[in-house]
């Protein structure tokens, strides 16, 4: 297994370099710091996925999202929250492909997330709420 899972600054608690040179070249720039804070959350849960399974983020596949997807869904996880996982994992995909020197290495296919049907999972359905003023 790759050492990479085991890498950390003081700024993300995320276990992978990408996803912390990810998080923090897109903090105040392309991602507020909530969307920030929401997305490290989501790498760091897809990271402790992978890394239980003896996977590192440059060597999986295309099945590997499937069954983090279906993991999600065994956890109760709501379509919306699935997709905002998916999405923080495909960006995350894009950034080593087009950013890093090791787009080579990878196997997975980022835009391979576009092909996701969300709705041929059995989510929990989604919560209506009422906006809340300030």
């Amino acid at each position: 297994m790759s050492g990479e899972y085991f890498a950390t600054t003081d700024s993300y608690a995320v276990p992978n370099e990408y996803a912390q040179r990810y998080l923090a070249q897109q903090a105040g720039v392309t991602l507020t710091q909530e969307s920030v804070d929401t997305y490290e959350s989501h790498l760091r849960q897809f990271i402790q996925f992978l890394h239980t399974r003896g996977k590192s983020v440059l060597e999986i596949d295309f099945e590997a999202i499937r069954r983090f997807i279906e993991w999600c869904v065994r956890r109760g996880n709501r379509q919306s929250t699935i997709e905002g996982k998916v999405t923080a994992i495909g960006e995350l995909y894009r950034y080593i492909q087009l950013r890093t020197d090791a787009s080579d290495e990878l196997v997975l296919d980022p835009l391979k997330f576009r092909d996701v049907d969300f709705t041929q999972y059995n989510t929990p359905p989604t919560i209506e709420r009422e906006a809340l003023s300030r």
